[in-house]
């Protein structure tokens, strides 16, 4: 984790630092069919998303205490051409590459029933 390697020495640096913590949305949690906002409380329901959480508030921590400039952007799902496989959009994408190519004829997905929502991040 950055954190750990970073902020705890950018204190002591006599230099201007910026400090970014990439954050994730699986802090909040499960919130039904209502959007997450910066109101939102932190729900997290894996391992991942505690300590997704738990770098949230040290950087809120460090930010306040030592009056740093850092912050946490708090990133939603997304979309990247750098997807492993086991992502949806990926297997998708891949297996029909393998279908049309003749090497493969079916495509096996997990639960239809989850719902996401996807952005672009090139």
């Amino acid at each position: 984790m950055l954190l750990n390697l970073g902020a705890a020495h950018i204190r002591f640096v006599d230099r201007p630092v910026r400090l970014y913590n990439a954050g994730s949305s699986e802090c909040f949690g499960a919130t039904g069919t209502t959007p997450a906002s910066g109101a939102t409380a932190f729900r997290p329901r894996s391992p991942h998303a505690v300590a997704r959480a738990c770098a949230h508030n040290l950087v809120a921590n460090y930010r306040e205490a030592y009056r740093m400039h850092a912050c946490t952007g708090i990133l939603f799902n997304h979309e990247s051409p750098l997807r492993p496989e086991r992502f949806v959009t990926q297997k998708i994408v891949r297996a029909a590459g393998r279908i049309a190519a003749g090497d493969a004829g079916k495509l096996t997905l997990g639960n239809l029933d989850t719902h996401r929502d996807w952005g672009w991040a090139p």
